[in-house]
């Protein structure tokens, strides 16, 4: 008897290849979706860093600091991180003012909806697309899938007087803005790589400096070659005639005084007491008498009453605020401070408010606005200051114990009240805004 049923051979190997390209697709979704998620990812934290290196340069354009180079600023960065214009592959595009992103439309920012629109020229773009190669997908038929990303960053320009200078005195007459006092041969005051900016109505009388009389002092200068290495003045006496003051270009906004440049940043705050371990001190509210020598851990120090460091203490650290309630700095002895400012790699957190040292980016030292009390700079032999120290009401002192110019550097900018050169040391501020976040107005504005 015959068997009335067809032998099936060869359907188990069809439902088994059929099996095996479902689990090559599912992999596929798993591998290659995960790839590309994290290509993605990585290519938006290029994007942003590009657009915030692109804004920077922006920035030192409108201080006259650098070239138009926002383009190349913002590409090498973008380079850095993997990623370069090769097309068809990959794209990277900067524009500035921006044009419509990813999603095909002008970006709109959350805080603030109307500013990209009335304010376009102080936003840098960059756009990365780019096409990931996938490992399993490439079976059923995809070789790649195609990303893009967008980032734009602001960079307004600076307030008046801020830009290029090296120095900000922001006292009137009588009072002296800047004072060489007991200088030895070299002292002097000196801005490197950026100006200085008197904000005293000295109209008449050569009220606001006063350079010293040493034999072979340098006096008050204005430095390293730049467009803004000048000494700019409020008032109309330009000093003309004084061989230790540099010539003074007078009249400045029309004679009137500017307000306070840093009038947009919050006084810090800080939510809780700080601490000592060992000889490494942590963030929060201190008073000054219990500070001194020792490391100091990234952060906002909130000081009520002045700090005294003596002997051979040493105050040091990285991504530190020094936030002066009231009081000052002051040393003796061989006693010195080698801190800096905190940068978008060292502050936290992100939020932009007086508790978060990423608020206070480029500025190492704040004085509260009424506190007139001295801030004493002093290296020692090494760069004492990468920041800005800021001081409104108070009066900064470079006190140097030797000739060599780097016992009172700062790498950064001042502005204060009034500033006293000391010692047989020249006080020299080596002008460099750096990674400064909002001293520099850059705002990181994602989509």
């Amino acid at each position: 008897m015959k068997n009335k049923f067809k032998k099936q051979k060869g359907q188990a190997l069809i439902l088994i290849a059929l099996g095996i390209i479902g689990l090559v697709g599912i992999t596929a979704l798993a591998i290659d979706g995960g790839n590309a998620f994290s290509q993605r990812r990585h290519a938006q934290n290029a994007a942003d860093t590009a657009a915030l290196a692109g804004a920077q340069e922006l920035i030192r354009s409108y201080d006259g600091s650098s070239g138009h180079s926002w383009d190349s600023a913002a590409k090498q960065i973008a380079s850095e991180n993997g990623y370069t214009n090769n097309p068809p592959l990959m794209t990277v595009t900067v524009h500035y003012p921006p044009i419509a992103g990813c999603n095909g439309a002008i970006p709109i920012l959350k805080d603030n909806p109307t500013d990209l629109v009335e304010n376009p020229n102080y936003y840098v773009q960059v756009i990365i697309n780019q096409e990931v190669p996938t490992y399993f997908a490439s079976v059923i038929g995809i070789s790649s899938t195609h990303s893009c990303v967008d980032a734009i960053a602001k960079a307004e320009p600076l307030p008046p007087g801020l830009a290029g200078n090296s120095i900000i005195v922001m006292g009137n007459c009588p009072s002296l803005s800047i004072d060489i006092s007991g200088a030895g041969n070299s002292g002097g005051v000196e801005a490197i790589n950026g100006g200085i900016f008197i904000n005293a109505s000295d109209d008449n009388n050569g009220c606001a400096l006063n350079p010293g009389n040493s034999a072979g002092a340098i006096g008050i200068r204005a430095t390293g070659g730049c467009a803004t290495c000048v000494i700019t003045s409020v008032g109309s006496y330009n000093y003309a005639g004084d061989p230790l003051i540099d010539p003074v270009t007078t009249g400045f906004n029309g004679g009137v005084q500017i307000g306070d440049p840093l009038a947009y940043i919050p006084e810090p705050q800080c939510t809780g007491n700080g601490s000592l371990t060992g000889t490494t001190y942590h963030p929060g509210n201190f008073d000054g008498s219990a500070l001194g020598g020792g490391l100091y851990s990234p952060g906002i120090y909130c000081i009520t009453g002045d700090v005294i460091l003596s002997g051979q203490q040493l105050l040091y650290g990285q991504g530190i605020v020094l936030y002066f309630i009231n009081g000052g700095l002051r040393f003796t002895g061989n006693s010195a401070i080698q801190i800096s400012a905190p940068t978008s790699d060292n502050c936290f957190p992100e939020n932009g408010d007086p508790t978060a040292s990423c608020t206070y980016r480029g500025i190492a030292i704040f004085s509260a606005r009424d506190n007139t009390s001295i801030i004493e700079i002093r290296g020692n032999g090494g760069n004492a200051v990468t920041g800005t120290i800021y001081a409104l009401s108070g009066i900064v002192q470079g006190k140097g114990g030797g000739v060599d110019p780097n016992d009172t550097d700062v790498i950064g900018q001042i502005i204060c009240k009034e500033l006293i050169g000391t010692g047989n040391g020249s006080f020299k501020v080596d002008y460099y805004m750096g990674d400064y976040g909002n001293v520099l107005g850059i705002t990181n504005l994602t989509k």
